[in-house]
């Protein structure tokens, strides 16, 4: 599927079903500490993971492609930091190899990483709703 501008837009359906995955995922990484073998506990960290479905192509000038995201897995091999998270790039493509093999209809639709904000406050100063450099370029 060509890129989303103007002139091709895209309509993003997250179904139900996935909202738990990604929201437990967000929490867990923020609310809870991580402990590594070499070094202290961490907390407030960011989550990433994957974001499965399909697409369906515009049908006319007129109507906007849509993806439809039906399920999502959490990238647990991933560096998690306060300020950044970086996927395990093996990882991905052993759960694209996995997702294809045994639900073929499937396709990798995107990712989803959280930003562990303190405060609504923080959120607006930064709007943190907004797609960072980092992400644009991810």
């Amino acid at each position: 599927m060509e890129n989303y501008t103007e002139d091709n837009p895209v309509r993003i359906i997250v179904e139900d079903q996935v909202l738990p995955v990604l929201m437990s995922a967000a929490i867990e990484a923020f609310d809870h500490e991580h402990k590594t073998p070499r070094g202290k506990g961490s907390s407030g960290l960011e989550t990433y993971g994957l974001l499965w479905g399909y697409v369906i192509p515009s049908k006319s000038a007129d109507s906007a492609s849509k993806i439809i995201v039906t399920t999502a897995t959490i990238e647990t091999s991933a560096v998690r930091h306060q300020d950044w998270v970086q996927p395990n790039l093996e990882s991905v493509e052993a759960k694209k190899e996995l997702i294809e093999q045994y639900w073929p209809h499937l396709e990798l639709v995107g990712t989803f990483h959280s930003h562990p904000y303190e405060s609504l406050n923080d959120v607006k100063e930064v709007k943190g709703w907004r797609a960072s450099e980092g992400d644009r370029a991810h």
